[in-house]
């Protein structure tokens, strides 16, 4: 029912969640304008210096305060400000990076009386990380409430208005005093205290649309903050519950939250508790002067000076030469030069002309030292008689100290000149070496490195090489970059080369000596092999082997490379082939008993040589015809579907063959038009050519379908003559079933049927066979009017089934009366039914009437409204 009072319900999907840290604070309030409507007003505050906007518009939700939704509304910004910095000190100026900007959202809302009262929420994830009291700020976020009280207990209400917005930045370690003051338009009792403010979104869905309903989480502070604890100070916090007033003196740098509320009570009854959260900036305020102490000594005579003053915005220093009058400067970072090392006295005067004349003077002390920049250079020898002189280079002072470390593979070890001489190592490698140069109590520590080298020539050629005359020598030489090769063909003097792994054909076959040397940075070492060159023993890839199916496969191999008439074969079937080996060239006539792929492998060996090959042949499994259809026996015509249900991993071609007609298609269906019993054909074949048969012989049984056949006569006569006789003349053995198509029927062959109106009357006739096939003739019958009328003078009454009744024949009539009379005229019979007629039986007892002769007397009504009587006799017989 509340749902039809809303003024506006716009409940919209989610947009995608926006994850930004960008939450200072806010308070949500009200104003009663009459008649169920309130005006509510979200006011927002954000670090404008994030990226990320405010929502526009900000999902608002209405909860009746028993948890049922009400409304969940889309409310777009009304407007934005920034709020002003308010500089807390004459000698302030305001640090970059820090901003605030108020965004208000306002909208009317109807809200019907309640015995809950409503609570209004906006959810929004998260604050700055830079946040100091709270646990992981940047993935906490805000909720912002205001509560409607309850019809049952005030008529309206209006929430409080805070007085002013609160302030961007406060001195550290100076007195801070604020009012969270609020008026209240009704009059209610306010009481303030300090609270926690409440979580509210997450970081995967940071702008809950509906917003979440009471109970809220609190946010968790850091250790030593709390509610009424929320900042350092060095005083305390001082807070009036009665005025909202705070006074309290902050002793760190920082950003803090706070939160206030103020709870209105009437008569007693609290009302509604409106809660404000604001982020307190926490800054240096007065000017100060500061030099960095100094770090860099041993710089040469040029000092880069450093400014870490605060709140200043004009600066002029004096560098303390005595031999100049011109070593000031006016800049924020000066460099200076001076004439000659010493030791100077520096002075920084900072002044703020901002808000008034501010000013501080900071002193300190500086040493010049002569450039303190030692440079070593990196060293290379051959390991072999190596010895490493070393020298000190770059800019330092005459009198500078040396303490020399070459490491542990190094006789000697250390040295304190600066040049020393005649180290040797004692491995390969390559080695850390340090040197620390000291002077005026600068010191700076140099780094290089000592190599060794020592290559090492190797390469591969094997014991046995078949060949042929062209050989490939594998270089495997280490701590190298050059080479020469000696092939050691003494019929040609080309026989070198430089390549790392060269290619050389020799000239004919024999014994060779190949000699490698490996050269790297003038340092070389040499390897000697001997070759054995015989002629070519080769292995090549087969043909291709066709792919067969397991059923009568048969494989030919041929061993397919070059060799001489000295090679021998040894071939390795595996166990499903009839033969496991062969030592004939090319073994033929191989079967394998199962599908899949199966490896042959051929060994060909001449001259102490070996190749070898592996093959691989498949063997493919034929697919599994198989079938089904929809029926096995039936009447004819017998239409029956073909179900394909063959098998193959492969794509299926299909042949069917039924009554000498072939079809390829994979279902189907087949009319069989004569009776009799069939056989059905199956042939499956895959891509490979592999098959299957399947033949269902004598499976399918066609019945025989009776032809029905009935004499009906007459097929036409009028109302006064309705009786027809049916006859069924169908042959063989068989069911009937006549229907007359006047809703009776009859099951014997040879029945007389009598019509009792007009009309057409669509007869048929269903015989059955022994097989239970079925087959239906049909007709129609009509049955006319007439002008005639009949009445029979005689009927006899002895329940033969035949002229049982006396009953008048009248057409197209509205009423009829019929009366029977005994000779001496006393009524014996009557009725306005004339289609029953008189039975024979006095007064429709059960005692029958005599055989005599009876008078009746017929009135009736015509269609045509005329009217007629019609007098007679009438004998009762046996």
């Amino acid at each position: 029912m509340f749902k039809r009072l809303i003024l506006f319900i716009n409940i919209l999907l989610l947009s995608p969640p926006i994850e930004a840290s960008h939450l200072i604070g806010g308070d949500f309030t009200y104003i009663y304008l009459g008649n169920n409507k309130y005006q509510i007003t979200l006011q927002v505050f954000r670090d404008c210096s994030d990226a990320y906007d405010f929502d526009n518009p900000a999902p608002i939700t209405v909860y009746e305060s028993n948890g049922s939704l009400i409304i969940n509304h889309l409310i777009p910004l009304a407007f934005r400000n920034k709020v002003g910095a308010n500089p807390p000190d004459p000698c302030f100026i305001p640090p970059p990076g820090i901003c605030v900007e108020k965004g208000i959202y306002i909208d009317t809302v109807l809200l019907p009386n309640s015995i809950y009262g409503y609570d209004m929420v906006y959810q929004r994830c998260c604050r700055n990380s830079s946040v100091l009291n709270i646990q992981n700020p940047s993935l906490i976020g805000t909720t912002i409430t205001s509560h409607i009280p309850a019809s049952s207990i005030v008529n309206f209400n209006n929430s409080v208005q805070f007085v002013s917005l609160p302030p961007i930045f406060i001195c550290a370690n100076a007195q801070f005093t604020y009012n969270f003051s609020s008026t209240d338009s009704d009059g209610d009792s306010l009481f303030y205290k300090l609270c926690t403010p409440f979580d509210g979104g997450t970081f995967a869905n940071s702008r809950p649309n509906p917003a979440s309903s009471a109970p809220y989480n609190n946010i968790v502070w850091t250790g030593g903050y709390s509610a009424t604890n929320p900042i350092s100070s060095s005083s305390g916090i001082n807070f009036n519950s009665q005025t909202g007033l705070i006074s309290f003196t902050p002793n760190m740098i920082g950003q803090f939250a706070i939160c206030v509320s103020v709870d209105e009570y009437r008569n007693g009854i609290l009302l509604n508790t409106t809660r404000r959260e604001i982020q307190l900036n926490c800054v240096p305020c007065g000017t100060v002067a500061s030099i960095p102490s100094q770090t860099i000594f041993c710089d040469g005579q040029t000092v880069n000076f450093k400014n870490t003053s605060t709140n200043s915005n004009s600066f002029f220093w004096n560098f303390g030469d005595p031999n100049i009058t011109t070593d000031t400067s006016n800049l924020n970072a000066p460099s200076y030069t001076y004439a000659d090392t010493g030791v100077y006295k520096v002075m920084l005067i900072a002044l703020n002309n901002t808000y008034g004349t501010c000013r501080d003077t900071a002193y300190t002390t500086f040493r010049v030292y002569p450039l303190l920049a030692a440079t070593i250079q990196p060293k290379l020898q051959c390991f072999d008689n190596n010895n490493f002189s070393f020298q000190v280079n770059g800019s330092y002072s005459s009198t500078a100290n040396f303490n020399w470390n070459f490491g542990n593979h190094a006789k000697p070890s250390s040295s304190i000149v600066n040049n020393p001489n005649n180290v040797i190592f004692d491995t390969t490698g390559i080695f850390s070496i340090s040197v620390i140069v000291s002077q005026y109590g600068c010191s700076d520590t140099l780094h290089s490195t000592v190599q060794l080298i020592k290559p090492f020539a190797d390469f591969y050629i094997g014991s046995l090489h078949c060949s042929g005359f062209k050989i490939h020598f594998t270089n495997n030489s280490t701590n190298a970059s050059t080479y020469l090769w000696d092939f050691g063909d003494n019929k040609i003097l080309t026989d070198t080369s430089s390549f790392y792994d060269p290619t050389y054909i020799y000239s004919d076959t024999g014994r060779y000596q190949v000699t490698l040397i490996a050269f790297q940075n003038g340092c070389s070492d040499t390897s000697i092999q001997t070759l054995h060159v015989y002629d070519t023993l080769k292995l090549f890839s087969p043909n291709t082997i066709p792919t067969q199916c397991l059923n009568g496969n048969s494989f030919n191999f041929f061993a397919n490379g070059i060799y001489g008439n000295s090679a021998t074969f040894s071939w390795l079937f595996d166990t499903s082939s009839n033969i496991l080996t062969s030592i004939l060239e090319n073994p033929k006539n191989l079967h394998f008993s199962t599908v899949g792929n199966h490896l042959i492998h051929i060994m060909v060996s001449e001259n102490g040589c070996t190749k070898q090959r592996t093959d691989v042949i498949k063997v493919l499994p034929a697919p599994i015809a198989s079938f089904y259809t929809s029926d096995t026996i039936g009447c004819q015509p017998l239409s029956v579907s073909l179900i394909n249900t063959s098998i193959s991993p492969d794509q299926l071609k299909y042949n069917w063959l039924i009554e000498g007609i072939n079809n390829t298609s994979a279902n189907s269906n087949y009319i069989f038009y004569n009776q009799g019993i069939y056989s059905i054909q199956l042939v499956a074949i895959d891509t490979h050519g592999c098959s299957d048969t399947l033949i269902k012989n004598n499976y399918i049984t066609v019945n025989p379908k009776p032809q029905a056949i009935a004499l009906v006569n007459p097929v036409k006569t009028d109302i006064l003559q309705p009786l027809i006789t049916f006859n069924d003349n169908t042959q063989g053995i068989h069911s009937m079933l006549f229907n007359f198509g006047d809703e009776y029927f009859e099951t014997i062959p040879i029945v007389q049927h009598s019509y009792s109106d007009t009309g057409k009357y669509n007869w048929f006739l269903v015989v059955t066979n022994n097989f239970g096939c079925k087959d239906t003739i049909d007709g129609i019958i009509e049955i006319t009017e007439t002008n005639q009328m009949y009445i029979p003078n005689s009927f006899t009454p002895n329940n033969d089934g035949i002229n049982d009744e006396f009953k008048p024949v009248v057409a197209y009539y509205k009423t009829a009366t019929l009366q029977i009379f005994d000779r001496w005229g006393i009524s014996i019979f009557s009725t306005n039914d004339i289609r029953k007629g008189w039975n024979g039986n006095f007064k429709n007892s059960d005692n029958r009437c005599q055989i005599d002769t009876y008078i009746y007397k017929l009135n009736v009504t015509f269609t045509d409204n005329s009217e007629k009587e019609y007098k007679g006799i009438v004998t009762l017989l046996k």
